[in-house]
């Protein structure tokens, strides 16, 4: 019961969780007017670099003073409103022009406001730093994208092309019906219990989805899960030895749910740094997914750096993820994607593994998170990917032996004196 409490104090909504992180790393640092003056002259000196433009723009500085415009209009109109209005701090705007943080980010993290056209802004803050992005990738004559399959080395070359391949029958009949079973009873417990974490629709009191986190205290056949044979060969190809299980979790999306923002999973990289792959996912289908009932958007090629969404809140140029119960949709971390709207008139259950290379930081503590009555059961195989294993000069307790396991609790050294002193 007393675990119940605790997990009733926490936050119960990932929009929550975005408005609180928003409001972590804004930034609208008090600058001398120096400084401003100085940022001010530095946009109007991008703008007049621009070219082959024809937008219409104002950004206008939280700190006041007279708004920079950009208007590339042939000729123009002063009775016309602008496509945009952009406001920000003085600060948020140098980080824009020097490439500090990706406008996507500070689009959906609210470093920056838009009034008008997001795709504008967008494409407006990228040609500022001299980045052509795309927002859809081009495809070769014939080319198709990727479809359940169970040719490994075909999902493999699919992977490095788009981003994303999808195994086909990667889980039996049976292992379905037990994994769907189990996520039901522990979905239907937390929100009787009241700890539920509901979400998608940010502005309805009872959000209809479900997500069900830490899935290894869950349940035997979660455990099992993680020890599927397809997970070590393709993450220890895409990501090295002694990878991570960032978070593991379920995300159930019911009728009415509405279609989550595009983003990527390594979106916390800022600057980012498309040419490092940070991590990959894999996404369990429990039941036959669709279109309809809320498959994964995907924006196929946006891996590599010069595809990305224009607009991150519409799905304007993405595919979704479909296939049969039993699938495994594999995908890079630098993909852009988002949970799609359920249309239909059932639930979409899948589960979603993400793992991350070992020197990053997981999304779930799972030092803190992973009970003692699951740690007991778990193989050398998971005590490694949930950060009990020194690899390398990382993750050591009282020094460094790389390669060596570790138990729960903490450190067997505390505060000392000689004895000569005592």
């Amino acid at each position: 019961m007393a675990d119940i409490q605790a997990a009733q104090s926490t936050t119960k909504s990932t929009a929550l969780f975005d408005m609180q992180y928003a409001d972590e790393t804004r930034t609208a640092r008090a600058l001398d007017e120096a400084r401003v003056a100085g940022i001010r002259a530095e946009l109007d000196r991008a703008a007049q670099k621009l070219r082959r433009h024809t937008w219409f723009a104002r950004f206008e500085f939280e700190e006041g003073g007279a708004p920079v415009i950009i208007d590339g209009r042939a000729p123009a109109d002063p009775r016309t409103k602008p496509d945009c209005v952009i406001r920000a701090p003085a600060q948020e705007i140098s980080y824009l022009l020097n490439g500090d943080i990706d406008p996507r980010f500070a689009l959906l993290y609210q470093r920056i406001t838009v009034e008008g056209s997001a795709e504008v802004a967008t494409l407006l803050c990228d040609r500022l730093v001299g980045r052509e992005i795309a927002a859809s990738m081009k495809l070769g004559g014939g080319e198709a994208l990727p479809a359940p399959t169970t040719d490994l080395n075909l999902a493999r070359a699919q992977f490095q092309r788009f981003g994303y391949c999808l195994v086909k029958d990667a889980l039996s009949a049976k292992q379905v019906e037990a994994i769907k079973q189990r996520l039901i009873e522990q979905a239907a417990a937390e929100k009787e219990a009241g700890c539920g974490w509901m979400d998608g629709d940010p502005g309805n009191p009872e959000p209809p989805n479900q997500r069900v986190w830490a899935l290894m205290n869950k349940g035997k056949t979660f455990l099992d899960l993680l020890e599927h044979p397809l997970v070590d060969p393709f993450m220890t190809d895409l990501l090295g030895a002694n990878f991570l299980l960032s978070n593991y979790q379920a995300n159930i999306t019911a009728p009415g749910g509405k279609a989550m923002y595009l983003h990527n999973d390594q979106i916390w990289v800022q600057p980012p740094i498309p040419q490092v792959r940070f991590g990959a996912n894999i996404i369990w289908f429990l039941d036959d997914v669709t279109e309809e009932n809320g498959g994964t958007r995907l924006l196929p090629g946006s891996h590599v750096g010069d595809v990305a969404p224009a607009n991150i809140f519409t799905p304007e140029g993405t595919t979704f993820a479909s296939g049969a119960k039993g699938t495994a949709l594999l995908f890079d971390s630098r993909l852009w994607h988002g949970t799609g709207a359920n249309v239909s008139k059932a639930k979409r259950h899948v589960i979603l593994a993400f793992y991350v290379r070992s020197w990053i930081r997981t999304v779930e503590n799972m030092n803190l998170t992973v009970r003692p009555e699951v740690f007991a059961q778990l193989s050398d195989r998971l005590k490694t990917q949930l950060g009990y294993r020194c690899t390398g000069s990382m993750g050591g307790v009282d020094g460094l032996v790389d390669g060596q396991l570790f138990d729960q609790g903490h450190s067997k050294i505390g505060e000392m004196k000689p004895k000569a002193s005592t």
